[in-house]
């Protein structure tokens, strides 16, 4: 976005033309403008579309950019530690807390003391404290020298305790630090710990764990099988998930037709919740395979099913299609009119920069013109409810 038209934005902003600020940044970010979409998205929380602005901040981060990709790290951290959202706002925090800008970073971290204190992990928090605390911005390492851990007691040795179900959610526990670190080696050997203590109720779910565990130590084949007892319970939160994981696994050895066919396995468990991840990977594969028909079969199912986790990365295939297969252009470009009224706001967003860009892309001349003018139409005609 050119200085000029981001101060015609900022100006407009500042006289309180939300709408006609709204459109500029809009129109910037749709061109890949990471700042403006920055923008966008705390302009969307002044005007409370925090859905809005929660899908601008995650294309900001999604696009890699190392200024403003912290910065919407960090802004969404804090929106989703108000909603106390703490699992998702960790994983954003963390990005900021990685990012270049040490100032950005230090604040991060001191919002991970309260987001890891939440989850459970005092080890993490106090980590995360200690960075703040070393911190090269005065202001930030002065606010952390006054925080203080609350008092948690620790859960390392309660392994060592005989009753299976403790071992049990005990492990649980641990492993999600563990894995959250990035310590694979100690997550397996919890998780095979609680194996071994062997409570009829706990067991598939900890072989899923073992499972992932495995993955993440690259040992597939162990992962394959630790997945396969899963999948035996009879409990479809249990099964289906495996299954899920399960299939990755088969997928990254090789073997396609398998991973295809568990897919469809899930999908006939009839659970949408499961059912629409396995249609959301189906639609992977059938891309990235070149197999036009098959995913946009796939990628419907996950579309027409309303606001679900894997609208998002639907219209992300959407527009791997669009570029790759020129002769599917009218059967994709529907899929795409549709995902722009989708629920989920991240899809929509998404769907709606897509529009903006086939609009750019269009030929001009007599009938071109007219065919530009209808495209640059589709995402105020989508807000007014005006298409068929």
């Amino acid at each position: 976005m050119t200085s000029g038209r981001l101060g015609s934005a900022m100006d407009r902003w500042e006289a309180g033309d939300l709408e006609g600020a709204a459109a500029l940044f809009r129109e910037a970010a749709a061109a890949g403008d990471a700042q403006a979409a920055h923008l966008l998205a705390s302009l969307l929380e002044e005007q409370g579309d925090l859905d809005g602005a929660e899908a601008a901040h995650r294309s900001v981060i999604r696009s890699g950019d190392p200024v403003y990709g912290q910065r919407s790290a960090m802004a969404m951290g804090m929106m989703l530690i108000e909603a106390r959202e703490w699992a998702a706002a960790h994983r954003v925090l963390s990005i900021a807390a990685d990012g270049a800008d040490f100032e950005v970073a230090a604040l991060a971290d001191t919002a991970l003391v309260l987001v890891r204190t939440e989850l459970g992990d005092a080890a993490g928090a106090g980590e995360a404290l200690e960075r703040a605390r070393r911190s090269d911005s005065p202001a930030v390492a002065e606010l952390a020298a006054r925080l203080r851990l609350p008092d948690l007691p620790p859960v390392d040795d309660l392994l060592a305790v005989r009753d299976p179900e403790a071992v049990s959610l005990t492990a649980f526990r641990l492993y999600r630090r563990y894995a959250d670190e990035a310590r694979y080696e100690e997550a397996r050997a919890v998780c095979e710990h609680a194996v071994a203590a062997g409570h009829p109720r706990h067991l598939t779910l900890t072989y899923r764990l073992l499972g992932a565990a495995l993955t993440d130590l690259g040992e597939y084949d162990g992962a394959v099988a630790a997945y396969a007892r899963a999948a035996e319970d009879p409990r479809p939160e249990i099964r289906l998930p495996a299954l899920l994981e399960q299939a990755k696994v088969i997928g990254q050895l090789g073997d396609v037709d398998e991973t295809k066919a568990i897919f469809r396995r899930v999908i006939a468990g009839g659970r949408p919740e499961y059912a629409l991840e396995a249609q959301a990977c189906l639609a992977q594969l059938h891309t990235e395979a070149g197999e036009v028909t098959e995913a946009l079969a796939a990628l419907r199912a996950v579309l027409t099913a309303g606001e679900t986790e894997w609208a998002s990365v639907s219209v992300t295939l959407l527009a791997m299609l669009l570029e790759r297969h020129a002769e599917a252009y009218e059967e994709i470009m529907d899929l795409v009119y549709l995902a722009a009224r989708n629920p989920d706001p991240d899809a929509a967003f998404k769907a709606t920069l897509l529009l903006d860009q086939d609009a750019r892309r269009r030929p001009s001349g007599p009938a071109g013109k007219e065919t530009l003018r209808d495209a640059g139409e589709g995402p105020d005609r989508l807000r007014t409810g005006g298409l068929g």
